[in-house]
């Protein structure tokens, strides 16, 4: 079910065909966005249905305890039989994140914030963008997203170290996420991330976005959301990264045209 202000003509989104081309040509979401903001030619080329990201055991074991939560994990292991090995036993990667979900157990404060209401849809608008989010655990006070990590130290980027959050964009998701919830309930929550890491030791840490940094991310959203969308439509043209998977797969070398060094 999808919540929306009423009197919107929009597809109605489910959890069935959240991830759908359909709905990703007509919304946008944090992932998409991001991946805007990182190359809007392999972004395109996701949304036409011609690039589809590898699904790494990174992106598997979050879902698989994301499944966890969800009461679905005898249907995720039937979608995903890769987990095992031939003896039947889980693969080492799902061991770990066996583990993970034991110690967040074992956390009640943790526990808590994990186990509100699951996957919660909702669409809004942002500077007139159809925008889609699907929250982990929604609870009234508070908005959470899961996020399983291998750890929660600095990444380097374009010549600096940052935070990871800023590095993975998850400012920007946080702030798509309160301003839609906030359009659909009418008041303004705070955002938390719920962070398990993959170490030997899992660390448990719930991190809280100022508003301050929330409001800056959202600016962010606001300048840029109007060009990709504009990119999706076809009026504005897609720019490339060159340095991506996509880009990387469509370059044609040119007789004569020699990197000098």
């Amino acid at each position: 079910m999808v919540s929306g202000r009423k009197g919107d003509r929009r597809m109605k989104l489910t959890r069935q065909n959240y991830f759908s081309q359909d709905a990703n040509t007509e919304f946008m979401s944090c992932s998409q966005f991001n991946s805007f903001l990182k190359c809007p030619s392999c972004a395109m080329a996701e949304i036409r249905g011609e690039y589809k990201r590898p699904e790494t055991t990174a992106l598997i074991v979050g879902k698989y305890i994301d499944s966890y939560f969800e009461n679905t994990i005898n249907e995720f292991m039937t979608d995903y039989p890769e987990i095992f090995k031939k003896d039947g036993s889980l693969k080492s990667d799902f061991v770990q994140a066996d583990k993970i979900i034991k110690r967040i157990g074992r956390d009640k404060i943790f526990w808590e914030h994990c186990t509100g209401e699951q996957q919660r849809i909702m669409t809004g608008e942002i500077e007139g963008i159809k925008f889609k989010i699907m929250i982990d655990s929604i609870l009234p006070t508070i908005t959470v997203d899961r996020k399983i990590m291998a750890d929660c130290s600095d990444k380097w980027y374009d010549g600096e170290y940052v935070p990871f959050w800023k590095y993975w964009g998850y400012d920007v998701q946080a702030a798509i996420y309160q301003e839609i919830r906030a359009q659909n309930e009418m008041m303004r929550k705070p955002f938390v991330l719920a962070i398990a890491t993959k170490e030997t030791e899992p660390d448990l840490r719930l991190i809280k976005f100022k508003q301050e940094t929330l409001d800056n991310a959202l600016e962010i959203v606001k300048i840029f959301a109007p060009q990709f969308d504009l990119m999706k439509k076809g009026v504005l043209d897609e720019t490339k990264c060159n340095n991506c998977d996509w880009c990387k797969s469509q370059k044609i070398l040119k007789e004569n045209e020699y990197e000098e060094i």
